[in-house]
């Protein structure tokens, strides 16, 4: 392996040198010397071009040729005008790995090296593999380590996913893809995958410490990091699953007990430094090395899970085989952009002095150790001898419960743990997953009916030692000593982990019911003294064995007190998204299918593969829709016995007071508070009687934290409707969710506002609605135009002396959520009802909602070109909005506006600049309503430009706005927003004015994916298909050009076709998008040769006619475009 260093020295002053070297520091064979800001203004144009730039998954290829540009301008900077880099690298040898160390000093290690391109391919494509060097006075080159260990790979596995942050990761697919990729035949045990659980540093500091210093070549860390007192911070676990920030120095603290060749931070912009004022920053990834670690791979920006699954299968195949470390990350760049990965150039390896080669030999060699097996999935076998059990590769979801269950482990009050639950839940497959955490225990398991000495003889034939196996097979001795003879000399070995699992054979049954004492089922006797003389023997012996019992319900006997009880529940949420993902086929089925499969299964681990697989086998025959549903109820009807026993439902009907109970809980839809399920049943007798002995026989089921409680739908029992009972849970968890909380996950909002429709509680759902139209403004226009809706329609079924006020509140977002989309004519309508409404109230003059109403008809007004009628009612919505109130800012921008389309751009930048100063004042810093005035201040400068033709440095300041808008809302949102689509289209048009025609094509194919997945149609994709058009005419790409003005003259067919509303008063930009269409394609058609394509269009342009006030008719203009395109393709 060669290395190339390229380090930075200060000559004097604000100069510089890059000094290009093999081996000797002092033997370099060439340097050039340039002012330092040479290097900053390079950090400015990757920060625009590259940084600041939201990739788009579906257009990888686009980006690419984007990205090869950055990659040709940074090649030929380093390379200079004596070409020294070209001289310098070697020519191809496949297998050969050059290694590019280029320091990290002046700020070097943000820009992109891994783009480098010498004109015809990327170097990481030649296998030179860029490593940002933090070297040190000490050492004057990098020097490389192989550790070369003779055993399998080890690799300790941290996901952190806190609750209440989003995006929840899909940490299970990557430890998934690790174990595929390394688990084949050839390569079987050649990794060794631990997994710490808790996703605290703390817990994972407790791991290391029980392990050798070295024991650990690898540790990976997944989960989301994120900027947190101005240094950038990796977001782990506390205790109790809340967000726990650790800095690059804190983790270092937490890992002092290992020290691994390697550390992976698997999250955003780890790889990156981020900029904090004038203080000079580093990255997450350099600070570390900088804190000790040998090397460190970090990503720059933001990456797909898929991506960052990919390159951690690959990586760690290839270290498994014995490879060096340069050399697997040469191989996964290779595989990413195989895979046309969108962000294969992110992955970025640091390290100091020293670089780790290879870590481990080769599998070849003969004294290489195997890894332990990697799962106990195969010791859990059903009545048949097949696996019963998830495998350790398919397992989802249940990590609170994990969590738990690996605490109580840790906890010497307890001795095990019980896991119970409804049939089909998955407890099996959590027992499985707790013991591929303790591979280093001797697992012993046992299905079923426990019988003394058949338990006895499986334990014995875990034992090595001829006589201890004897003693423990002595049935004439009892079962508690012979065990403690075999626990207390295996003290100084392995402890054993002996899982007892489907338990609920051993429970005593009278007259075909389960025997309750106290609310809790009871053990045969038989069970019970084989559980006892287990627990006894451990105690006694003060042993480090451990039991986990799986069972469909809870139990007690003489020493529960021993065991953590863990309640398992269904699986919702993004759990329930994973698990439907990790089915086979599943992205084939039809919505509708998915979503009747998931309300018959409700969150059933077992009910959910069945029906999926029912479905498969339905959809592969020629059948109605209709058929298939009642199929799949049917097909539920035949698997319910497996998950809910005839036993337990004779149970539930024998106790009337607990059926009670249950029928009035089917009320919520998502688990709620006790408090919530207690507030709707207080006519039931015993109620907490009730609750729990529910609880022990699955009837109701318990969160992990047994906070939560729900009753599951297949219990047959019949829902009630009582309005009195709707009302009541709507206002308890109106009050219990919302009023006492400062934040409402939006699932709750949701079940709020179902009940309260449901109930006629109109305060509480006026409320509901106010917040989720917030949320979901520029996210799902749609829904909130779908909600308001029906809120309008239940407001006049329900009585007339609904307040005048709800009602306008109501339309006033239902106008706005359709301003937004475009649609006019239906905005018009709400706002004016609302303004009629408003001229009602006794107190208008300084009534809010009124003045929203106001300023939101002013401005549709403005937009639809009736300014005098718009001047008035802007005026007055200020004057009610005060000084210090947020929506003023609103008001400010809407006259701004309104002096703007008029061309007043002095009024129009007044108003926007008072906007934005006032936004400055009295908001965050980070604030969506700042990133709109950024953007509006853009588009001043923009049009102002546009119509002057005059001053290009207007064009500048737009763009700079424009960048700073598209900046802050892309930090801001969740996800990507009709918001970053019109600032990013219009970013575009800054561009293309500016004959910026790549970057502007970039920007409008950005806009352009998020309008076709939040809208489907709408006139603003024409706008951006046409635009799209219009850049690859002007980089000569005719093919391309002719392509998207193709797609967008479908798509005003098929807007003319579906009446969209949002060619509603539109009809006048319609007909000119036709015409400027039709001229440029006679212009491609002109290039392209083809006289009669151009005839064609020429005679369709004179059947449309010229005079720019001649009205052509929706028909007319469907029928030209589809005469047209049936002619030119």
């Amino acid at each position: 392996m060669r290395i190339i260093h390229i380090n930075l020295k200060e000559v004097k002053g604000d100069y510089v040198t890059l000094r290009y070297f093999d081996d000797e520091p002092s033997d370099y064979s060439s340097s050039r010397a340039f002012p330092t800001g040479e290097i900053a203004k390079w950090n400015d144009i990757v920060q625009r071009d590259y940084y600041n730039v939201v990739e788009v998954e579906s257009k990888a290829a686009h980006y690419y040729k984007e990205y090869s540009k950055i990659g040709q301008d940074l090649y030929d900077w380093l390379d200079g005008d004596d070409r020294i880099l070209e001289k310098l690298l070697p020519p191809l040898e496949y297998g050969e790995v050059t290694v590019l160390a280029i320091a990290t000093a002046e700020n070097l290690a943000d820009l992109p090296w891994e783009l480098l391109h010498n004109g015809d391919e990327f170097l990481v494509e030649r296998q030179v593999v860029p490593v940002r060097w933090v070297s040190s006075e000490k050492s004057k080159k990098l020097t490389v380590q192989h550790p070369e260990k003779e055993r399998a790979l080890q690799v300790l596995f941290m996901a952190s996913s806190p609750l209440n942050i989003e995006p929840v990761l899909d940490y299970e697919a990557e430890e998934r893809g690790i174990l595929a990729a390394t688990q084949t035949a050839e390569r079987r045990r050649s990794i060794e995958l631990v997994v710490e659980e808790s996703g605290s540093l703390k817990g994972l500091s407790e791991l290391l410490r029980n392990r050798d210093f070295n024991y650990f070549d690898i540790l990976h860390l997944i989960g989301h990091a994120t900027i947190e007192d101005g240094e950038i911070c990796f977001i782990a676990e506390n205790q109790t699953g809340e967000a726990d920030y650790y800095s690059a120095q804190k983790i270092v603290k937490q890992i002092k007990y290992s020290k691994p060749q390697l550390i992976f931070l698997s999250a955003c912009n780890t790889g990156k430094a981020i900029p904090s004022g004038t203080i000079p920053s580093i990255s997450m990834s350099e600070t570390l090395i900088r804190s000790g670690a040998k090397a460190v791979l970090g990503w720059g920006k933001s990456v797909l899970d898929t991506n960052a699954i990919l390159a951690a299968e690959v990586l760690y195949e290839q270290l498994s085989l014995g490879r060096e470390v340069t050399q697997a990350i040469a191989s996964t760049y290779e595989k990413l952009i195989e895979h046309k990965a969108r962000d294969w150039h992110l992955l970025r390896l640091y390290t100091g002095d020293t670089l780790p080669g290879k870590l481990v030999t080769s599998l070849d060699n003969p004294k290489r150790q195997l890894a332990p097996p990697p799962s106990v999935a195969t010791e859990f076998l059903d009545p048949e001898g097949k696996v019963k059990v998830a495998t350790r590769e398919s397992f989802v979801g249940r990590r609170r419960q994990l969590q738990k269950c690996l605490a109580a482990f840790k906890n010497t009050d307890y001795m095990g743990v019980l896991i119970h639950g409804m049939g089909g839940l998955g407890k099996s497959s959590l027992a499985a997953r707790l013991g591929d955490r303790y591979l280093q225990r001797k697992r012993v398991v046992w299905v079923g009916k426990v019988e003394p000495d058949n338990l006895a003889n499986v334990l014995a034939n875990k034992l090595d030692d001829q006589e201890q196996r004897n003693q423990l097979q002595n049935s004439g001795e009892e079962l508690k000593f012979r065990l403690k003879r075999v626990f207390d000399q295996s003290s100084g070995g392995k402890s054993f982990l002996l899982v007892l699992d489907d338990f609920e054979h051993n429970l005593q049954l009278r007259n075909g019911q389960y025997v309750l004492r106290n609310g809790k089922c009871v053990l045969t006797l038989e069970a019970a003294n084989v559980l006892n003389a287990i627990v006894s023997a451990i105690q006694e012996t003060d042993s480090n064995h451990r039991i986990i019992i799986t069972c469909r319900y809870d139990f007690d006997f003489s020493k529960s007190e021993y065991f953590y009880k863990q309640p398992l529940d269904a699986l919702r949420g993004t759990d329930l998204r994973k698990k439907w993902k990790r089915l086979s086929a599943s992205d084939k089925v039809d919505k509708t299918f998915r979503s009747y499969v998931e309300k018959l299964a409700d969150g059933n681990h077992r009910l959910l593969e069945k029906l999926h697989e029912e479905l498969k086998e339905l959809q592969k025959q020629n059948i109605d829709k209709n058929f298939i549903l009642g199929s799949l109820e049917t097909k539920r009807k035949e698997l319910l016995p497996q998950v809910f026993e005839d036993k337990l439902g004779k149970q539930r009907d024998s106790d009337q007071p607990m059926r009670d109970m249950l029928q009035r809980g089917l009320v919520f839809e998502l688990p709620v508070p006790k408090e919530a399920l207690k507030a709707v049943c207080e006519t039931v007798d015993e109620l907490d009687k009730c609750i729990n002995k529910a609880i022990a026989l699955g009837l109701l089921e318990a969160s992990y934290d047994r906070e939560l409680l729900r009753v599951p739908r297949y219990l047959g029992l019949e829902k009630l409707d009582e309005i009195s009972l709707i009302k009541k849970a709507a206002n308890v968890l109106y009050q219990l969710w919302y009023e006492t909380k400062a934040e409402t996950p939006e699932e709750r909002l949701l079940e709020i506002h179902r009940l309260a429709r449901l109930g006629n509680e109109i305060d509480i759902q006026v409320t509901m609605i106010e917040i989720l139209a917030i949320s979901w403004q520029y996210r799902s226009p749609q829904k909130v135009v779908k909600l308001c809706t029906e809120t309008l329609e239940d407001l006049k079924n329900v009585s007339s002396d609904v307040p005048n006020n709800q009602v306008a509140r109501i339309q006033n977002f239902l106008a706005q959520s359709n301003l937004l989309l475009g649609y006019y004519n239906k905005a018009k309508s709400e706002y004016e009802k609302a303004l009629k409404m408003g001229k009602k109230l006794s107190d208008k003059e300084n009534s809010l909602d009124f003045a929203k109403t106001l300023d939101g008809l002013g401005y549709l007004y403005t937009l639809i070109g009736r300014y005098d009628e718009a001047k008035p009612m802007l005026d007055e919505a200020l004057k009610i909005r005060n000084n210090e109130h947020p929506d003023r800012i609103r008001s400010l921008s809407h006259l701004a506006y309104w002096y703007r389309v008029q061309r007043d751009w002095k009024n129009a930048e007044s108003f926007y600049l008072k906007a934005l100063e006032m936004c400055q004042q009295i908001l965050q810093e980070d604030n969506l309503v700042l990133a709109e005035s950024y953007y509006n201040l853009a588009t001043v400068y923009y049009e102002q430009a546009s119509c002057e033709r005059t001053e290009n440095n207007k064009y500048k300041i737009a763009e700079s706005y424009y960048l700073k808008a598209l900046e802050l809302s892309s930090a801001l949102e969740e996800q990507e927003t009709l918001s970053i689509a019109i600032i990013s289209s219009s970013l575009a048009k800054v561009y293309f004015f500016q004959e910026l025609y790549e970057k502007a094509q970039q920007q409008f194919i950005k806009a352009l994916n998020i309008r076709e997945q939040l809208l489907e149609y709408h006139l603003d994709i024409v706008q951006d298909l046409k635009h799209l058009g219009y850049c690859n005419y002007e980089l000569g790409e005719y093919i391309k050009s002719k392509c998207w003005l193709f797609k967008a003259l479908e798509m005003i067919n098929d807007l003319i076709n579906k009446e969209d509303p949002s060619i509603d008063n539109n009809h006048d930009k319609l007909v000119q998008y036709l015409k400027n269409m039709l001229d440029r394609l006679e212009d491609i058609y002109n290039e392209l040769g083809d006289s009669n394509k151009v005839e064609a269009i020429c005679y369709q342009k004179q059947q449309l006619g010229d005079g720019e006030k001649q009205t052509i008719c929706l028909f007319k203009i469907f029928k030209t475009i589809e005469t047209l395109l049936d002619y030119l393709r």
